[in-house]
Parts: structure tokens; sequence; C-alpha cells
């Protein structure tokens, strides 16, 4: 419990789910009416076969895993250019999202272009193995370029990273086909390169406003510490961005999204343990990281984290 700090419950996840060996639990999408959480291992060594997405259930200690083709990374997406440097990937599942219903998984590999969808239900259902959830998975559609991070609102509409193009694109469900109805909710050449995270605060997809809410993202320019690991100069940018709930998709595409850019850049090492934390920002920047933090996804953070 966030608020008394009392451990509700503890549940190891078993090997066959997420190996102590090989995962990567990267990200993690929560649905606070039915007490899943739907995690995608992102594999620690990177190797085709071996990412998957795991739904969870800890208080009747319920896991299952997803893993097989949708999984894998996708051979054309190998090389791609990000920031001026050609980006070598071979990187499995990495964005997921819940559909608003509460019905769909969506996932997509960060070395990929395609957006699959899995029916909760199959994620739910114990008696599947991982390759049968894989073979009973939908492809929604294509982006324009890889992405790590997926997000949906109150209306339907995915947002999602463009890494090669350093925006944040978007995309409506049941609008058309993703592979022709994206558009750029905004770009960046300079401070969006690699969005990593995107989510909504306390008025957004939890609990709609019709007064409109915020959605939050972070870029961290990633494949600067990834090619140089003693790089000083990469910084980590937080934004925000008040959308209409009523309708994200008209009041992004008339151009009416305001972003608010919360500069932490340098990322400063302030204790010397080489970890560069954004430490000037502010408090309202701050709270990404608390908002919507129910007891039972605390507990999932903290589960991830243990990994």
């Amino acid at each position: 419990d966030a608020e008394t700090k009392e451990l509700l419950t503890r549940f190891h996840l078993p090997e066959e789910i997420a190996s102590p060996e090989t995962n990567f639990l990267n990200d993690i999408v929560v649905d606070p009416v039915n007490d899943w959480a739907y995690i995608s291992d992102n594999d620690g060594k990177w190797r085709e076969g071996r990412g998957g997405v795991i739904a969870v259930q800890p208080f009747n200690k319920t896991a299952t895993r997803l893993q097989g083709l949708t999984t894998n990374p996708e051979k054309r997406a190998e090389s791609y250019i990000m920031g001026g440097k050609r980006w070598n990937s071979n990187n499995p599942v990495n964005s997921i999202a819940l559909h608003p219903s509460g019905d769909w998984v969506y996932y997509a590999p960060n070395t990929g272009y395609i957006v699959h969808m899995i029916s909760t239900a199959d994620m739910q259902d114990t008696s599947l193995t991982p390759q049968e959830r894989d073979a009973r998975s939908l492809v929604v559609g294509q982006k324009p370029t890889p992405s790590a991070s997926l997000k949906f609102a109150s209306n339907g509409t995915m947002f999602f990273s463009g890494l090669t193009m350093d925006a944040m694109l978007a995309w409506t469900w049941g609008g058309g086909l993703l592979d022709n109805t994206w558009w750029v909710a905004y770009q960046d050449h300079e401070d969006m390169q690699f969005l990593d995270q995107l989510d909504f605060d306390e008025r957004g997809y939890d609990t709609p406003n019709p007064e409109g809410s915020n959605l939050w993202w972070i870029t961290n320019q990633l494949f600067e510490f990834v090619f140089n690991k003693e790089a000083k100069d990469w910084t980590v940018n937080i934004f925000k961005a008040a959308v209409d709930t009523s309708d994200y998709g008209d009041a992004i595409m008339d151009g009416e999204m305001t972003v608010t850019y919360v500069p932490t850049s340098p990322a400063s090492d302030g204790d010397g343990d080489g970890i560069a934390l954004a430490s000037d920002a502010t408090s309202d920047a701050s709270s990404l990281l608390f908002t919507n933090v129910s007891a039972f996804t605390l507990m999932l953070a903290l589960i991830t984290f243990q990994w």
C-alpha cells in the first residue's frame, strides 16, 4: 500500500514465465479494474525467440506468457538512423499498451514496424501455451518507424514514439488501418530524440475528466549512451501537453496542443554513483513518477525491478 507502506502480497514469477537468467522486464501496463498487469520481457541478452509478453495477477498468484514470432525483432528493422547515427538493433518486444476497453493488449518489438494485439482473455487463459497465444495474436498494422513506447488515451487514440522521426505519433482505433491513418502529434529534431515513455496524469485514462488531462513523455537520447557509455552530453527531457479528453485526436491535429518543455539537461550525477538524475525537474514534472500509483501498480513495479 503506497500510503501505509504495508506489503500486501508477494509473487515470485515462475522461471518458465520470467527466467532470472535471461529476462529484462521492461514496460508495464495495469488493468486496475481486474487487477491484471501486462509486462513486456525484452530479454536481457536480446536473443531472437526469447522476448515475450507476460500477464500477472498477483493476488491469486497467476502468471502466463506469450512468446513466438510476434515478439521477435524484425530483420528489416535491424539498422536505422537516429540522431544522425546508425542504430544496429536486434531488440524483441518492448512497447505494450492496454486498450481502454480492457479487452486487448497491444505490443510491438523495439526492432520492428508491426503492432500486434492479443485479447486479454487469451492472456489470462492458463490452459494455453506461450506459442498458442502467439498464434492467436492479430496484426494491428504497420508503423512508419520503430518505437519504444505505446500508450492509449481513454477515447481509443494510441500515442507512440517515432524513433527515426524524433516525434510522437498517434493513431485512433477504429479510424482505419494503422498503416494509412497515423499522424504526427509532436516533432522536435533536437529535443525529441528517443521518446521512451508516455503516460497520462490523474485526469487521463483512469478517470476521464471533461476539463482535460495532461499527456507526459520522456526523451533520453538512449542511443548516445549505447554508442558511448562514457558520454557526458546525453540529456533527459520531460514534456507535457494539455489534451482534450473528449477528442485527443482533433485537438492535436488542429494544432491546439500546447507543449511544455521541462528542462532537465545536462543530466547530472550528483552523488557520483554513475547514475545521472533529472534533479532540476520541477515538482510538477516529477509527479510523472508517482501519478496514479495504486498499491497494485507500485507492487508490480517493485516486482519488475526486483528481477
